[in-house]
């Protein structure tokens, strides 16, 4: 909790000091939910600063504890690493689609798939950036369809890709509600690990 909370506040150096912290000690006690989410957090964050091979190499440890624990989580992961390998460039498209597809196939597992709003998130945005926007926006809506605490963490990244999804469809007021909707949700309740998406779009 605490991790997503500095993240809100856009404090990333106290969120992602915290995610190191929670993982360290979920991995003493044998609590391999929270050591993968606290991994997973930290290559967010990593991401985020566009420190790319190290949010790589943190989501790797993530996919790995997830993969052993009771309550897997590894569609968060395997998205993540997929969006940062796209910022490697476009030679690694088949690295990008080859995790995603991992992914996907992870959210066979209900427990997976009540927590992958923020991965399919992570899908949308890759696939518009590759050009395949009828598949990004089954994404997004996918996404937005999980009434969950994730799903509402990733609604403004979810409501933005589907904006560039209308953009690119030349639909421009669908476009701009959506964007609007984006920034609204984000702004209302300050969350400032968003902004940037919402201002992109």
């Amino acid at each position: 909790v605490f991790p997503y909370y500095y993240a809100h506040l856009g404090d990333l150096a106290r969120a992602c000091a915290e995610a190191e912290k929670g993982a360290q000690l979920a991995k003493r006690i044998g609590n391999g939910v929270d050591e993968s989410i606290g991994l997973y957090m930290q290559g967010l964050i990593a991401h985020w600063r566009g420190e790319y091979e190290r949010a790589v190499a943190l989501q790797q440890q993530a996919l790995l504890v997830s993969q052993t624990s009771g309550f897997p989580i590894d569609a968060l992961p395997l998205a993540m690493m997929g969006a940062a390998y796209l910022e490697f460039g476009d030679r690694y498209f088949d690295k990008v689609v080859e995790l995603h597809t991992r992914a996907v196939q992870a959210m066979d597992n209900p427990i997976v798939a009540a927590t992958s709003a923020p991965a399919r998130a992570e899908f949308g945005w890759c696939l518009v950036a590759m050009g395949k926007v009828d598949q990004a926006v089954q994404q997004f809506e996918i996404g937005s369809s999980y009434p969950s605490f994730l799903g509402l963490l990733a609604k403004p990244r979810l409501l933005a890709g589907s904006a560039l999804v209308a953009l690119a469809r030349k639909q421009l007021d669908d476009a701009a509600q959506l964007i609007g909707d984006a920034r609204t949700f984000a702004e209302d309740r300050a969350m400032k690990f968003d902004y940037p998406f919402v201002a992109l779009a």
